[in-house]
């Protein structure tokens, strides 16, 4: 995986953070009277969605020189023989949360 690939995302989750932040606030106030007011949910969402990107760009950032190039070292380990992966996991896990709904 590229570096600059992580570091451009973490920027556009920040800046589409922000501007949700930004529309949010244009919401007009409704008739009932609410401590949170309309955009408070939008507003929340958009606040953690700026505080996950800027968490992404802070990661990439402090881990920019631990290897040299733009590739970023291959993650994780092979399968351990004892527990291998499954190729039904993902199926089952869908399955049983539409069951659940």
């Amino acid at each position: 995986m590229d570096k600059r690939v992580d570091l451009l995302f973490g920027i556009l989750l920040v800046a589409l953070g922000v501007s949700a932040f930004v529309l949010a606030s244009q919401f007009r106030r409704g008739t009932v009277a609410d401590p949170l007011g309309v955009a408070g949910l939008p507003r929340a969402l958009a606040v953690t969605l700026a505080f996950a990107g800027a968490a992404v760009v802070v990661r990439r950032l402090a881990t920019w020189r631990e290897s040299a190039g733009w590739l970023v070292a291959p993650e994780g380990a092979s399968d351990d023989a004892s527990y291998p992966a499954s190729a039904w996991r993902p199926y089952v896990v869908i399955g049983a949360l539409s069951a659940y709904v």
